[in-house]
Parts: structure tokens; sequence; C-alpha cells
């Protein structure tokens, strides 16, 4: 039995509109464009840059960012449906499907909504004879031409939203019969669930309420056409429909193929002995659309007639009575099967991960629709008992209590993807290392995208922040990326490339060097890794050192909780070795003036990578000393005596020349350039907010950490946009923003929410959550920026890098709060 809703669904936590809103600085906003002065300085880099795109476009590549062709936001965005590397689409809150990601590490976000995927509501009298009323459940705009007789009687203000990740309500008011419809939207993300989480398909309950005097006829009709929106797939292949039927539910498939890989879609609805179920195939290109809209004002019902055709649309739908101030329910899924994919490079393909459970035969999406209808009741108590916590927990803010499940749609929507492990990989990866193996035997391999216009896999210095997401709610899927990394510091690749900032010839992968990312989703990653040549990273500072921190909390937070001692001992000795190869080339290859500090180079070696930095900086000084603590730790734990007393004397040795050339009694300065002389960095002690999040030692007085925070909080929060929009990246002691580079006057989204994690951890939960809720409230009520949190906003008029990773790190906050209730 389905569970019935009322109107109440609409008012709980979660991101609320009416669908007739638009955000007030959406038209302002757009895509970054630097100033004029960066422009003139970045000449040579725009120079290389041109050439590097037109010889990759010569060759029929990708550019793993397209500096010409920004992706633009859709103020109307919602929850998008779909379990995590599975696939997923996207959603209009007003009631549409778009910008759909089934190709792995590809979001097609330019493409607009699909009117040929469509719920539409046929009311007839009682006895069936006179259509009483006919529309799509939708409000949004199609520029679609096709099925033109497919219109919306449905006015903005009569329709409501409400969105908490992966759930999302839709209310229709239809007053002048009055009819009320609610749909709740679920998809199976459910922590620690490694299963349901991964199934392509969501579902969608229909609640309608008929508080009129009079009784009707209903009918609620599911209409989904093949590809994606994108016209290169529409007509690719041979379209085949088939109906099918479960225990619980009957519907049609829909197969077909997009960018040459087998897909199948499948609707239907769920079986009651008081609804009819029809259906039939449509032409999705149909000027009028007659064939499905008229059928369904005539008789309520489709024909049952299944065609095949180059393009091609299903259509589902249940008929039922409703008697006067009578409720009912029906539920439908949409699932689709892709089981087998490939990447750009196409030498590879990869199985995914949920066909461990359905297989990878095409009836297989008839198990997956089977299993949706049979488990959407867990699927909804699952992630109610996830959310109650903080849902109810009214001694947090009510933003709050949205933000962290709604800024979690990345987990899924971030073209994610998650294969089964193959022992064939081998050949090309002989790094993969037996613990790494055996992960991923169990749990597989997990993969998502720096950005959805950043086309970069597993990006390492981002995920960094982002990490806190995977870690709190699938760690074995962290762990996973962690140990593949691991297996990386190994390997290398000695093609040569040319780094576009600074024209200096490099590797692509050096040996003993952690990568940037896996690689180009239109390449081969993995076996291709560092897409990312803007500067050389095997000279970065801060994207090895967070390699070693990541090592000792993923073991101290997964390993050690959910191994047996043996086998932690084992993999914690396995990222010590791999640790001790990166603490011991940092320092003789970094520490300059052998103060057992490392210094910058000078350039952008870090992951603010147009902002330089010179000798020892705040930011990768604080990793620098976090990294020793890991490692002092890791060797401790494995009983390691020599290299633990080594390792206590260089971090004593560090903390002492960290402060000693960059504490100024408030905060630490930048750097030791005289020209960064005040400025206030908001991300300055990142290591020590990681060592913080882990409960380990001190590594600078608690006196200096609070004073810097203060100072953020004062200058970079309060100072910058009235204080309500988060923590600039740069300020000056006097209150100006330090536009000296690109970065230095952006609010990284993601760094805040770590910032405003760290203040919290520190006993500063008021000022956390004031520095996390202007990054919020821009993006999410102001900017249109919902369900694709930009990697940074400016003060005015700019974001950058819609739909990005970093902005997961607002779970760290979630950590803080559970390590003060703790404490």
């Amino acid at each position: 039995m389905s569970e019935m809703l009322d109107s109440t669904a609409l008012d709980g936590i979660g991101w609320k509109v009416r669908c007739d809103f638009v955000a007030p600085e959406s038209d302002k906003r757009g895509p970054f464009y630097p100033r004029f002065a960066h422009m003139l300085s970045m000449i040579p880099l725009v120079v290389r840059y041109f050439f590097f795109a037109a010889k990759q476009w010569l060759h029929g590549k990708e550019v793993f960012v397209n500096c010409f062709s920004q992706l633009k936001h859709d103020m109307y965005t919602g929850v998008p449906i779909g379990g995590i590397g599975c696939g997923s689409i996207g959603t209009d809150f007003r009631g549409a499907f778009n910008k759909f990601s089934l190709i792995p590490g590809i979001k097609e976000q330019r493409f607009e909504n699909i009117k040929a995927d469509q719920f539409i509501l046929t009311v007839h009298s009682a006895d069936g004879m006179e259509l009483i009323y006919q529309s799509i459940l939708s409000t949004a705009n199609f520029r679609d031409s096709s099925l033109s007789e497919w219109c919306s009687k449905l006015r903005g203000e009569d329709v409501r939203y409400r969105g908490l990740y992966p759930r999302a309500w839709r209310e229709f008011r239809i007053p002048n019969i009055d009819l009320i419809l609610i749909c709740e939207q679920i998809s199976p993300i459910i922590p620690h669930n490694y299963e349901d989480s991964s199934f392509p398909a969501s579902i969608f309950q229909w609640t309608v309420i008929n508080e009129s005097k009079k009784g009707y006829s209903v009918s609620l009709t599911f209409t989904f056409r093949n590809g994606t929106g994108n016209p290169k797939w529409d007509n690719e292949s041979q379209c085949e429909a088939k109906e099918f039927t479960t225990k619980s539910a009957a519907g049609l498939t829909l197969s077909h193929t997009i960018n040459s890989m087998p897909v199948s879609y499948a609707v239907a609805c769920e079986e009651a002995d008081d609804k009819k179920i029809t259906y039939s195939t449509f032409n999705p290109c149909s000027k009028s659309g007659r064939e499905v809209w008229r059928r369904l004002i005539k008789s309520m019902s489709l024909s049952g007639e299944i065609h095949s055709d180059r393009e091609l649309g299903i259509a589902v739908s249940t008929q039922f009575q409703l008697a006067a101030v009578q409720t009912k329910s029906c539920k439908f899924c949409l699932a689709w099967h892709m089981p087998i994919v490939q990447f750009g490079g196409k030498s590879r393909s990869y199985k995914r991960w949920y066909t461990r459970f359905v297989g990878v035969e095409r009836d297989a999406i008839e198990k997956l629709v089977e299993t949706a209808f049979s488990r959407s009741e867990k699927w909804r108590t699952e992630v109610e008992n996830w959310q109650r916590g903080v849902v109810d927990d009214k001694s947090l803010p009510e933003w709050y209590r949205s933000a962290l499940f709604n800024e979690s749609y990345y987990i899924s929507d971030g073209s994610t993807m998650w294969f089964e492990y193959d022992p064939s990989w081998k050949e090309t990866e002989s790094e993969i290392d037996t613990h790494t193996e055996a992960q991923l035997r169990k749990f597989g391999r997990f993969g998502y995208m720096e950005s959805w216009e950043y086309l970069m896999i597993n990006t390492y210095d981002v995920h960094f922040y982002a990490s806190w997401a995977l870690l709190k709610n699938w760690p074995m899927l962290e762990l996973s990326l962690q140990l593949d990394f691991c297996d990386q510091l190994g390997r290398k690749d000695t093609t040569k490339a040319t780094s576009l900032c600074e024209g200096t010839k490099m590797e692509l992968k050096t040996i003993s060097r952690i990568p940037h990312d896996m690689g180009h989703p239109h390449g081969e990653p993995w076996m291709q890794t560092n897409a990312y040549i803007l500067h050389d990273t095997a000279i970065w500072r801060d994207l090895n050192l967070k390699f070693v921190l990541s090592c000792w909390r993923d073991y101290k937070l997964i390993v050690e909780k959910s191994f047996e001692p043996r086998e932690a001992k084992e993999i914690l000795q396995y990222f010590y070795k791999q640790s001790e190869v990166i603490i011991r080339n940092a320092l003789e290859e970094w520490d300059n003036d052998d103060d057992g500090m490392i210094e910058n180079s000078g350039i952008a070696d870090q992951t603010y990578d147009i902002w330089t930095m010179s000798g020892t900086s705040a930011y990768c000084g604080s990793l620098w000393l976090a990294s020793l603590s890991s490692i002092l730790s890791m060797a401790r734990t494995l009983g390691h005596e020599d290299a633990t007393q080594r390792y206590e004397d260089m971090l004593d040795q560090a903390k002492v020349a960290f402060v000693k050339k960059l504490w100024n009694g408030s905060y630490f300065n930048f750097d030791e350039l005289s020209s960064d002389q005040g400025v206030i960095m908001a991300d300055q002690l990142c290591g020590v907010w990681f060592q913080t999040m882990m409960a380990g030692e001190e590594l600078i007085s608690d006196t200096q950490v609070l004073s810097t925070l203060d100072t953020i909080y004062t200058h970079n929060v309060k100072m910058f946009a009235s204080g309500n929009m988060g923590p600039v990246n740069g300020m000056f002691e006097d209150g100006v923003v330090d536009i000296s580079s690109i970065q230095g006057e952006e609010v990284w989204t993601g760094t805040g929410y770590s910032v405003a994690s760290f203040m919290i951890a520190k006993g500063k939960q008021q000022e956390g959550f004031h520095t996390a809720r202007g990054i919020f409230e821009t993006c999410w009520n102001r900017a249109g920026l919902q369900y694709q949190t930009p990697e940074a906003i400016y003060e005015k008029k700019h974001y950058r890098a819609i739909g990005y990773m970093r902005p997961l790190a607002i779970w760290a906050m979630h950590h803080a709060l559970e390590m003060k209730s703790v404490r």
C-alpha cells in the first residue's frame, strides 16, 4: 500500500520555493570573467592555452577545462535522481527532466528541459463522459517546438517545491476543480549501504486529494523518450520498446544507445485492484503530440500499440476513480540500465557497480524496477533515519539542516562513476597493490569529477576537502579512492607536456609524486592520469602533503574501526611506506634553508593555482606541520621507535620555524614576501584544521589558533559583502579585498565550509554557522545556484565552475558538531 501524503509534506526542512520563484540575483550573475589587469598578465598563458586547445580539438579530443565556453547555471535546477555512480538525471523544480549525466564523467548541462519526459494529468467526470481537465504537471519552459498540444494549465503560484536530497516534493493545486496532487521523488541514496545506493532508479509517489463534492475519473501518465536531450544521441540507433510485468508493476522498457553504449529506460506503475494500467509508444518528434494527448482526452487510457523507430517515446498510464472528498495514491518508477560503459579512449570497458546485484543482461532493468517498488518504503525509512538527527535538532539553524543534505547532491550528480573491479586492470595498472585489489573487489572503484566543466576525475587536492562527505556516509568508497592514489606513487609516465602557465617542459606523471587527478573522461582514466597541465603538479607542495594527512585520518576513522587488527596494521604499513617517500622528498627538495620547514617556489604550486606563494606560506606550512604529525602518529602506532624519535624532532623544529617566520601576533602571514604582508588568507591554517578534525595533537598554541580564527571572521567574513557571503579568500587588515590575484577576491564555497567547521571545532559555533550561512544563502536563495554550487563566487556578477566537488566539505561541519557532542 502506497503512503498517503498531504500538504504538510511541503512544509518540512529543505530548500522550499513556490514555482514562480526567480532568484533575485540570478539574471545578474554569470560565468567568471577576469579583470583587465589580470588578463594582461595572463597573455602568455592564454596564447599557450589557445594552441593547446586547438591541437586537442584537431585530434578530436577535449581540453580539461574549456575556457572559451564556460557552463551557465540554470536557476530552476531541482534535486537530481538516481543512485551513486550509475548515471544521474537532472530535474527542474517546476516539473521537468534535463541535464543527464549517463555518460561517465560527463554532465550534459547545456541541454534544456525535455518536453517528451513528462507527467500528464487527465480528469474526467465520474462516469468518464466529460473531460474536466488535462495538463502536463509542470510550469517549466520548453524550447522544443514539438508536442505542441502538450500544454500546461497550471500557474506558478499554485505549485510548491521542497527539496531535501535525495528526496523532493511538489504540490500542484488546481483550485477550479478542488484537486491537489502531491508527488514525492526519492532516490536510494542511503549511507553505509553499498547496494541500493548504486541503483539507477527513482520512485515517484503520487497522492491525489479530491476536496470537491464531485467524484472524478482520474488518470496519471508518465512519458519518457530515448536519449538525453542531446541531438547527437536522438536518432543514433534503432529504439526498441517492450512491455513487461513484475510481481507488483507493469510498464514499458525502451532500449537504444547513447554515445554507442547500449542503454534501456523503463517506466512502470505499481499495480492495484482499483487501478487500470495502459501503455503505448509515441513519436516524440510529432509536431502536435496528438496520438497520446487526444487519446487521453477521449478515453483516459493508452492504445497498447508498441512500435520501433529511430526516435521513440514510451508512455505508461494509470486510471482510477476518485470519489468526492477522497484521497488516493499511486506510484511510478523510472529506471535506466547502462551496464557497460567506456570513456573517450575506448580501450577499456567498465562494468557499473550496480550490475553486481542485478546483472548486465537487458532484462536486468526489470529487476531494477521490481527492486525499486519492493524496497521504496525501506528507502524512505532509511533516508529519514539518516536525516532525522539533524532535521529534528532545533538547536541547529534551519538553513543548515537543509544545506547539509542538499549540498550532498554532488555525491550522485558529480558525473560520478562506481565500477566493479576487473582483474584485467592489472595488465595496464601493474602498480595495483594487493590491499587495493582486495578493497576494490569488495567495494568497487569510485570516481567523481572535480566539476561539471573541469574534466578531471578525483582531483585530489579538492577531494581533500570534499572527502568528509564520503568518510561520514560511505567510508569504504573513501578508502577505495585513497588506496587508488596510494598505488599511484610508484607510477610514472614520461610522456612530455608543456605546463600552460609557466611554459616549461614536464613529465605527465613523476614517480614518487601523487597525481593531481586520475585522468580525463574523454581519455582513458587511471591508465592516463594528470589531465591537468596548467602547472607541473609534481612540485605542488599541498597535493602530496594532503595525501599523508588523509592516510592517517582514513586509518583512524575507517581502517582501525572496520578491519581486523592484523589487516588494519598491514594497510597502515602501506600508508606509512608511501608517506615516508613523500616526507623524505619534501624535506630534501622543498626545505631550502634547512630549518625543517618547507618553502614555496614563488609560483602557484598548490591548490590556489593562480595565487603565488613565496618562501614559507601559512597554507602549505600548516599542511607540512600536520603531515609531520600524521607520519609521526603512523610510526608510533606501528612501533617504529627510531622513526618516531626522528619525526618528533622534525616536527618540533618545523613548529619553531613556522611560528618564527609567519606569526605576527594576530594571525599568520600569507607568506614571506614583503608585498604580501597584511594579507589575511581565510584558509591559512588548512593543515591545523585537518589535524583538529582528527582530534590530533596541538601543532600551534590554542591562543594562536583562536586569534587567527577571530581575525578571519572579523576581516574575511564580516568586512566582506556586509558579512553575508562567507569568507573571501584574501583580505587586507584595512578591510580591502586582495585583488592582486584572481583567486584572492573569490569566496571558495568548499573552503568556506571547512573554515566554518574549524570554527565550530574550536568552540566558535555562532561564528562558524554565520560564516557558512553566507555561502548557502548566496548560492541557493539569491543567485539561483541551487544543486549546482560553484567552486567560487564573487561579490558581484560572477561565479566560477558550477557543479563542483569541494562544497561537500560541509560534512566537515557535521563532523565538528559530532566531536563537540562527544566532548
